[in-house]
């Protein structure tokens, strides 16, 4: 079995406070049994900051490095098929399935193109 996905926006540029279309391609080989299909777009900023010290009385010499992860946007997107249920909604169909009642569509062999919309918040820091 073999899927891909491609995402590719129209432009790699952000602008802060606009929003952004983002198509998705997800291409399968061979019918696949989905209960549904989901993205989920992450806009975080990471800073690293690496520094030394020095014990005098021990003379020895640490490398330390500090990291910091802000996130600044999560969003799901439901393309197809069901919503999520949570754990114990997932749990149960998957035993339903097995008995032939579960909830599932099937996509078939080709392209399937969906499309989403990403808010970048007017916070969001700029790029460097």
């Amino acid at each position: 079995m073999s899927a891909e996905i491609h995402i590719q926006p129209k432009s790699g540029v952000l602008v802060r406070g606009k929003s952004m279309r983002v198509p998705i391609s997800l291409n399968v080989s061979e019918p696949l049994k989905v209960r549904g299909v989901h993205a989920e777009f992450r806009g975080a900023e990471e800073t690293k900051a690496h520094y030394t010290t020095y014990n005098a009385a021990t003379k020895t010499t640490q490398v330390h490095t500090a990291v910091q992860h802000v996130d600044h946007v999560r969003r799901e997107f439901h393309l197809s098929g069901r919503p999520r249920r949570g754990a114990f909604g997932n749990i149960a169909d998957a035993l339903a399935t097995m008995l032939g009642r579960g909830e599932h569509e099937v996509l078939q062999p080709g392209r399937h193109p969906f499309e989403v919309e990403v808010d970048v918040p007017a916070e969001a820091p700029g790029s460097f």
